[in-house]
């Protein structure tokens, strides 16, 4: 199943032909307003954009502690993706970027739109929990979709690998990945980037901002509309707004309110063989509506204590369609289903004394949160009676929080915490999280390692589902466990223009759901497998404009008990499915006053798949890997004296060398596809 919109009522590519005259006129009147935004830099502390150095300040993350931090402070393996790194790829989506993190492999089935799994560190692709400035946006259990996200009005995107329910709870049994707006800030600004080209493809991002020390404003609007590349019914749509305000109405006071609102869809011809084998359906479509919304009120109540309060909102719409079609369906199958979740999430932050050159935060909070699912379901076979599925179920969680934080004179670092969760149908479950770092003095070497536990929650089909006489849900399961431990450094070189990241990992998962087949049939918690591997990255600003990154991610996994369930995809001693051994990425990037340009390969090595070309319930098979190359180029056309505005001609390819790439296996995935635009900046 694959998460979508509805078609939303106006074509994405007219709104840029309407909103760029608007745009546009006003450029003469506005050469006196003040200067643009200084640019977002890279996480290297020394950065070269020509001969001489200019020092910049330390990126700051939020993900790994929930609090404010330096990223050399930071002991956990996390990978900071800038609005820099986004805007060099002219992409509407961040897709290849996060298939240059380390430890992270992404699967895209089909074309634009297609479902978009993300395994980390080789836990399964509902184990990393996903949010949206601190909103959880993972469907009940864990499900998310990564191919609907659009990269409007984005800061940056942190990506936190290892367990990590100590602090976020249920879901985040392997790591986190978290996307930030940006704040508005400085005179207004307006962009507007379009692009058109191969499959019929338009894609457009208007983005605005504006503020101040006291309010800021930032708001962006992005479409995509394309045709895919298969010759029946192919099309994907999607419309994506992103709202972020922030509000100091007093010195020690600060509200920021978020909105993010997609509407997407994605007709798809293909069933669980791919198109290489199997006839295309012309009537199948998934559709969905999201929005997530989100308040955070800060309040420094002490200058010891700080108060803060977050109260936020998901929820999604879904519509599934298939019409019955000979050769290519056996029934005629539809279904509508809604998800719900209200959270309100309170902190207490206490900075205690200093003593002996420690400083220590200690945070303690309260959760509390509520799920809602409901599914109508319609499944009629030609000759046969309705089979109805219905669904309507709710669960509630409660949970208590803490966390110690330290660190001696910015060398040592520290960190302990643990939650509580208290859930009305899993029960009561307790996850740890200790890290530890050390800079080294001299080369400045960072030593660091952790070890935490987390844990999942089981979806409401593996809960309430229904499906016929033969099938239901058990609410009796118990969460899915993890549980990990990982070890590395970082080490900045050649005047700090260069930092390498190296991290071994292993991680353990038990209690995995498997569907049982009997009378009825169920799901159970009955299996366990393992992961290890070693995460090697790199990044280095260097002379006269260039940047450079590369990562490797080498990894192993293994079924340990497969409850004597699972069939060719969950083989005791096999490895697991979709996760390739080995993949690794190499980029450069290029930047000056008129020109911009960016290039990465993603490499990606052989793993295990089922073939389901000769029919249910597939055979094991090797998924064969890839090398894809992306080039993207900017040229600046025109600008003021004072270059706070400019037009540019951009230019991108995608799969530039037309590599065949079968993802998963039966499935064709895009050849080369490019696409050429402008970019206008006032």
């Amino acid at each position: 199943m694959i998460r979508r919109a509805t078609r939303p009522r106006f074509g994405g590519h007219l709104l840029v032909s309407l909103l760029l005259p608007l745009l546009l006129a006003p450029l003469p009147g506005l050469a006196q307003q003040g200067p643009a935004s200084a640019p977002v830099r890279s996480p290297v502390q020394a950065l070269v954009q020509s001969p001489a150095v200019e020092q910049v300040l330390e990126p700051v993350v939020v993900t790994a502690t929930r609090l404010p931090q330096p990223l050399q402070q930071t002991a956990s393996s996390i990978t900071l993706i800038e609005r820099r790194d986004i805007e060099d790829r002219l992409s509407a989506d961040t897709l290849d970027l996060l298939r240059e993190t380390p430890g992270v492999s992404i699967l895209q089935s089909g074309g634009r739109g297609g479902t978009t799994s993300l395994f980390m560190r080789g836990a399964e692709n509902d184990h990393t929990m996903v949010l949206m400035d601190g909103v959880k946006v993972n469907l009940g259990g864990g499900a998310f979709d990564f191919a609907d996200v659009l990269a409007v009005n984005l800061e940056r995107v942190e990506v936190l690998r290892g367990p990590q329910s100590a602090l976020y709870g249920a879901d985040a049994l392997s790591g986190v990945a978290h996307y930030i707006s940006r704040r508005g800030s400085g005179p207004p600004r307006v962009s507007v980037r379009a692009l058109a080209g191969s499959d019929t493809t338009f894609e457009e991002v208007v983005e605005f901002q504006q503020g101040s020390k006291e309010f800021g404003v930032s708001f962006g609007v992005g479409r995509v509309d394309t045709e895919n590349f298969l010759p029946v019914n192919h099309d994907y749509r999607n419309t994506t707004i992103g709202l972020r305000l922030d509000a100091s109405p007093a010195p020690n006071a600060d509200f920021t309110f978020t909105l993010r609102r997609v509407e997407a869809l994605l007709e798809f011809p293909t069933q669980s063989a791919g198109d290489r084998s199997a006839p295309l359906d012309p009537h199948q479509s998934d559709a969905f509506k999201r929005t997530v919304a989100g308040g955070r009120f800060a309040v420094q109540g002490k200058p010891w204590w700080r108060h803060v309060l977050q109260v936020d909102l998901f929820a999604e719409d879904q519509f599934f369609r298939d019409k019955f079609d000979p050769g290519a369906d056996f029934s005629s199958f539809s279904s509508d289903s809604k998800e719900r979740r209200y959270r309100a999430d309170y902190t207490s932050i206490f900075t205690l004394p200093t003593w002996r050159q420690v400083a220590a935060t200690l945070s303690a909070g309260l959760s509390a949160e509520r799920e809602e699912f409901g599914q109508d379901s319609l499944d009629v076979a030609p000759g046969g009676a309705p089979v109805i599925g219905l669904v309507d179920a709710q669960r509630d969680n409660l949970a208590a929080y803490t966390q110690f934080d330290a660190n001696w004179r910015k060398r040592v670092f520290f960190t302990a915490g643990a939650r509580f969760d208290d859930n009305s149908l899993f029960g009561s479950e307790l996850s740890p999280r200790v890290t530890g770092a050390v800079i080294l003095p001299g080369a400045n070497t960072k030593l660091r390692a952790a070890y935490g536990r987390g844990i999942k929650a089981p979806t409401f089909v593996e809960n309430f589902g229904t499906g016929s006489v033969f099938f239901a849900g058990n609410p009796n399961l118990d969460a899915e466990r993890s549980r990990s431990y990982e070890v590395g450094f970082d080490q900045p070189l050649w005047a700090e223009r260069l930092l390498l990241s190296v991290t071994y990992f292993h991680s353990e998962f038990d209690d995995l759901i498997s569907f049982v087949t009997g009378a009825p049939s169920t799901f159970q918690n009955i299996q366990e497998a393992r992961s290890q591997g070693l995460e090697t990255g790199l990044r280095a600003d260097l002379p006269y404009g260039f940047a450079a990154g590369a990562s490797f991610t080498l990894l192993d996994t293994e079924v340990l008990e497969s409850g004597g369930r699972g069939g060719a995809s969950f083989i005791e001693g096999k490895e697991l499915l979709r996760r390739p051994q080995r993949q690794g990425s190499v980029s450069v990037t290029y930047r000056n006053r008129g020109f911009r340009g960016a290039v990465d390969a993603i490499i990606i090595g052989d793993s295990d798949d089922l073939d389901f070309s000769a029919g249910f319930p597939g055979r094991r098979a090797t998924l064969h890997g890839y090398t894809k190359v992306n080039l993207a180029l900017a040229y600046e056309v025109w600008h003021d004296a004072e270059r706070r505005r400019a037009v540019r001609l951009l230019a991108r390819a995608d799969n530039l060398f037309d590599e065949g790439i079968e993802s998963p296996i039966g499935f064709s995935a895009p050849g080369a596809r490019y696409l050429f635009g402008f970019e206008a900046n006032f």
